[in-house]
């Protein structure tokens, strides 16, 4: 996983999951700059311009439980769950609790 522009709090985070999951994480999108959010479809003020956010691929019921059972356990208030990746950012300025899914 590439590291360097992402928050070490959510480095940490991610390493501490993926040992409880017993696998690793392959990061789809990490840091973003305003125009690769753009055009990603990204939200405005998404929380991967600051290093808050990564997307973790995943596309089997089984591995998207064992992820998310990890992220739950390490803290991440904020999941987002798509067909081919779990969003979970780390942004104490955004709203708190949230889990969604994304068609």
């Amino acid at each position: 996983m590439d590291t360097e522009q992402l928050q070490p709090k959510l480095v940490r985070m991610l390493e501490v999951a993926q040992e409880i999951a017993g696998t690793g994480f392959s990061i789809t999108s990490g840091f973003r700059t305003v125009k690769e959010n753009l055009e990603v479809g990204g939200v405005n003020g998404s929380s991967h311009l600051t290093g808050e956010a990564v997307d973790i691929a995943c596309k089997n019921s089984m591995r998207r439980l064992r992820i998310l059972k990890a992220l739950l356990a390490v803290g991440f208030t904020r999941i987002g769950i798509a067909p081919e990746h779990i969003h979970c950012d780390i942004s104490e300025t955004r709203a708190q609790n949230v889990l969604w899914l994304e068609n």
